[in-house]
Parts: structure tokens; C-alpha cells; sequence
């Protein structure tokens, strides 16, 4: 073999020694059993500078270590997996500097064993400023927490809102204000500062640098519903006095309405009219067709306007299987400075356990129960009254068990001048 030869011989050898530890090294190093999907953003597309998320699938044998985002070649960020192990969320969060520029970008992923792979590079993608608004919040619930503080939870699937603002209006004011503000990420939120004595109303909306939201479903404290431009009836109790009687009251807050609308439903139905009262009513007697003994309603009232309508709390009410008498009244007499007797008839019926006294003065006053006696007791004395007052009273029977309360007896008054 000639000089020439041997020359080229060695060079061949030393060459592919060479290329073999060459290759050796790079594979040692590069992850294997790795599929990587990007599907956003592509080649070509549009971001926006404050946060584009990269939509992608990964499988990979070893579990994900980290993943490292490189702009224009560049290293920029990582982003780390959560302590399950699931893929991390990767964003393109550049500053303003890039705006209205093309960049490239490319993904690196790293398993558990460090070995790494190298993603597609994606170029020619146009940073935008963004000015779009922030989705509506939706799903607002509202839960009591005490008697004044109430929780208050939302969702939104916007990924642009800076902060989230949430309106309050009480039934004493006349619109919503904007009571608190609070950081994107943020999806409940207390207000502990709330008067027993009002209604609270709420809404909320998604602000960033450009634009706000709709506002969302609006809430209240009582469970109302409607529309917020006019108050709706609260306070609403039900009592059924009979199998086939149940008699409503209510508060109203405001003037606005035309009339009442008194609506009913069954526990597996939907709500239907039963009657209308007049606007300046709170009360309201539903012996309609329908109602039996043992029954359970939902009932609620509605407050229409020229424009509007909305509606109170729901409550609903049980029927009593059996009727209690009522009691009746058979004379009061002012026997005694001081003191007013009152003499009825309550037909001893052996479940019933009270006899409850309720008194008012004068025809204008409220009721208010004075006292509760045996029900065997068929007189009772009041020796808590004025001379020059008119007196009203009656009576009606409890039965603690069932807890059924009779009809009210006939009312009777007199006038204590002694």
C-alpha cells in the first residue's frame, strides 16, 4: 500500500470514530418517546403581546420536567408542570416593545431523565396590541353567610380582564354604584358590611386598559328576581290555616308597580298565576283550586310596572292534613282599673297545646301576640291596658307538633275607661 493510500485510510477511520462518538453523544441526550402537537399559534398568525397561550398535546414516557420558550432564537421563559404532573400552560407574555413586530418562537421540553427535544420553529407571527374587551362574567351566585355578610362567586372564561368591578345597589338608592374592585384571578368575594334593614343588589363586569364587559346576572340578598329597575316585594310569608288555605304576606318597596301578581307552583312544577291584588295590597288568601291537605307549594309575588316586572323571595308552605277549629270570642269587659277580660270558646281539641292572645290598639294598630295559655283556659285577662285606649283582640290554637295553627276567631274591641 502506497503512501497515499495509507493516508487515506486513516483519515476514513479517524473520520468515522469521530462521527460515531459524535452521534453517540447528541442521542444521549435527546428524548425519545416524545409526540408534540402545537395546534396555536401557527406560522403566520397573530398574538397578542399581553398573553397568548400555546395550545398543544404532549405525550411523553418519562414525565415532563420543564419546558423552555425561546423567542427569535433567544431563551426567554420556563414553565414548570403543577405537582400532579400535568403539562404546564405556556404564554407568550411580551412587553409593549413588540408591538406591531414579527417574531419566531420555538418550544424545548425536557423529561424527568433530562433529556430534551426541540420543537417546531414557528415564524412570521404578528404581536398586536390588545384592545379587545374582556368577556362577561357569568354563573353569579350570592350565599349568606350571616345575618350581614353575604359571599358572593363568579365565572368568566376571559383571559384579557385587568380587574373585576362589582356594582351594589341597596333599596334605598335609586342606581347601581361601583362598590369594589378587585384583581383578575379573583372569582369570590365578601361583603360583610350590609343593613338588615334593606335589600342589597349586585352585578359585575371585567375591566383591562381598553374596555369593560356586559355586567353579568345580577343578584340580591333576598332571593329575588327581575329586573333591578323596579324593587321587588320581599319579606313574604306563608301560613296554611286549612287543607285547602293558604294566606300570604308581604312587604312592598316601592310605588312603581300597577299591581301584584300572586303566582304558585307545586314542588315538581312551574309557577302560574292564581291572582292579582291591587298595588298598595301586601296580602292575599289562595283558597283557588288545587290545594289539598298535605300538600307542599312554592309560591312568590310579582310586582308588575309599565316596564318591568320582578318578584320576591320563594317560600313555600305545607298543608295541613287536619283542620283546627277556630276559637271565638264571646264578650270583653273593663271589670277593673286597669284590667280587660276576655271570655271565648276554643272547643278543647285534645291535639291543639296553646291558645295564642294577639292585641292591637286602635283600628290603624299592628297585631302583636300578648300571651299564649293552655287551651283548656277559656278566660283571660289583660291587665296591661290604658284607660282612653280602644283595644282590639284575637285569638287563635297551636298545635306544637304538627305545628298548625287554627283560622283567627272574629275580632272584638272595646274602649278601657276604667
Amino acid at each position: 500500500m502506497n503512501k497515499h493510500a495509507l493516508i487515506g485510510a486513516f483519515l476514513f477511520l479517524l473520520t468515522t470514530m469521530l462521527l460515531s462518538g459524535c452521534a453517540e453523544a447528541i442521542n444521549s441526550s435527546v428524548a425519545t418517546g416524545i409526540n408534540i402537537t402545537v395546534s396555536k399559534p401557527m406560522t403566520n398568525d397573530t398574538i397578542y403581546y399581553q398573553g397568548q397561550e400555546v395550545t398543544y398535546a404532549l405525550t411523553i414516557d418519562q414525565g415532563i420536567k420543564f419546558i423552555e420558550l425561546y423567542i427569535n432564537g433567544n431563551y426567554f421563559s420556563t414553565f414548570f408542570p403543577n405537582s400532579s404532573g400535568v403539562k404546564p400552560v405556556v404564554k407568550i407574555t411580551l412587553d409593549s416593545s413588540y408591538v406591531n413586530k414579527r417574531i419566531t418562537y420555538q418550544l424545548k421540553y425536557y423529561d424527568n431523565d433530562n433529556k430534551s427535544i426541540e420543537g417546531t420553529v414557528y415564524s412570521n407571527i404578528l404581536v398586536l396590541d390588545n384592545r379587545l374587551a374582556p368577556n362577561t362574567p357569568f354563573g353569579l351566585t350570592i350565599l349568606q353567610i350571616t345575618s350581614t355578610s353575604y359571599n358572593l362567586s363568579w365565572k368568566d372564561t376571559s383571559k384579557v380582564e385587568v380587574t373585576y368591578q362589582i356594582w351594589r345597589m341597596a333599596s334605598s338608592e335609586s342606581d347601581f354604584s361601583l362598590y369594589l374592585s378587585v384583581p383578575s384571578g379573583t372569582f369570590n368575594i365578601n361583603d360583610d358590611y350590609v343593613d338588615t334593614n334593606l335589600v342589597y343588589f349586585y352585578k359585575v363586569r371585567g375591566i383591562n386598559s381598553y374596555s369593560s364587559s356586559d355586567f353579568s346576572n345580577s343578584v340580591n340578598t333576598i332571593g329575588a328576581g327581575g329586573s333591578t329597575n323596579l324593587l321587588p316585594p320581599r319579606l313574604l310569608t306563608a301560613i296554611a290555616t286549612n287543607t285547602t288555605v293558604v294566606k300570604l304576606i308581604w312587604q312592598s318597596l316601592s310605588t312603581m308597580q300597577n299591581y301584584f301578581k300572586i303566582e304558585r307552583r307545586s314542588n315538581s312544577g312551574s309557577y302560574v298565576a292564581i291572582g292579582i291584588v291591587s298595588k298598595s295590597t301586601n296580602n292575599y288568601t289562595d283558597s283557588s283550586n288545587g290545594l289539598f291537605g298535605g300538600g307542599v307549594y312554592w309560591y312568590r309575588i310579582k310586582a308588575i310596572s309599565g316596564t318591568d316586572s320582578s318578584w320576591s323571595n320563594e317560600i313555600s308552605v305545607t298543608t295541613p292534613i287536619m283542620v283546627i277549629p277556630a276559637p271565638q270570642i264571646i264578650s270583653i269587659t273593663n271589670p277593673s282599673t286597669g284590667k280587660v277580660t276576655i271570655n271565648f270558646i276554643v272547643n278543647n281539641d285534645p291535639w291543639v297545646d296553646y291558645s295564642l292572645i294577639e292585641r292591637k290598639t286602635g283600628s290603624g294598630g299592628t297585631w302583636a301576640q300578648i300571651d299564649h295559655i293552655a287551651t283548656w283556659i277559656v278566660s283571660y285577662d289583660d291587665a296591661t291596658v290604658q284607660i282612653g285606649n280602644t283595644y282590639y283582640f284575637r285569638i287563635r290554637k297551636y298545635s306544637v307538633n304538627t305545628q298548625l295553627y287554627s283560622d283567627y276567631s272574629n275580632e272584638m274591641s272595646i274602649y278601657v275607661n276604667l
